[in-house]
């Protein structure tokens, strides 16, 4: 007759919560030695970091929550595309998938969104590749942010500038690939942006066309 020991499942639940408690502390105290630490030193202490993370695990971007997707309907994560057959990524966010988190309508799949984080700005991957089929672009976000960011475009392009957003239409022309380059003054991150990774600006796009 097989006896179940019961004690020794109650232990293990009892150390898993205690594992999780010290693991908790230790984060609060990291979090309360932040607050005292000004913008340059955040930033050096979080750079290794993500670096290591990038080193360790090529599924650093899975966190979609922090998104706010307010413009298009249905939007799919790649991770949700792979597991719908009815649609598949567009060359934008094939392009540029191994450096962002990107989104694509599932009942407009030549449109898409990229989510541009306080990381990203740290790291400088800030350059967007946009397919030669991509019409326009908006840049939403922060009016602060929106307003003070340093941006060009590798291609002829209408820019027409809002409060909360750029709205850019390239030469329908062209037929090469463009580079939309994005920097801002490292002094408009703020602590907690850094701290929490927020995401300071999107990137929305429209193909002329699905291939």
């Amino acid at each position: 007759m097989c006896k179940y020991n019961y004690k020794k499942d109650d232990d293990e639940e009892k150390e898993k919560e205690k594992g999780k408690g010290k693991v908790k502390v230790l984060f609060q105290k990291i979090k309360e030695k932040i607050k005292y630490m000004d913008r340059n030193d955040i930033i050096m202490m979080i750079v290794p970091v993500l670096l290591l993370a990038l080193l360790l695990s090529p599924y650093a971007r899975t966190n979609k929550k922090a998104v706010d997707i307010k413009v298009q309907n249905q939007i799919l994560s790649k991770e949700q595309l792979n597991k719908n057959v009815e649609v598949s990524m567009n060359e934008t966010s094939k392009l540029n998938e191994s450096n962002f988190e990107v989104f694509v309508s599932k009942k407009v799949p030549n449109r898409g969104l990229i989510p541009i984080k306080s990381s990203d700005f740290i790291k400088n991957n800030n350059k967007i590749i946009l397919y030669k089929a991509v019409k326009t672009v908006t840049i939403s976000g922060n009016p602060e942010i929106i307003e003070k960011l340093n941006f060009n475009i590798s291609n002829n392009s209408n820019i027409n500038f809002k409060k909360n957003t750029i709205q850019i239409e390239l030469d329908s022309n062209r037929h090469d690939n463009s580079i939309l380059n994005l920097q801002i003054n490292p002094e408009l991150l703020t602590k907690d942006s850094i701290i929490n990774d927020e995401t300071l600006l999107t990137i929305e796009y429209v193909e002329s066309y699905v291939e």
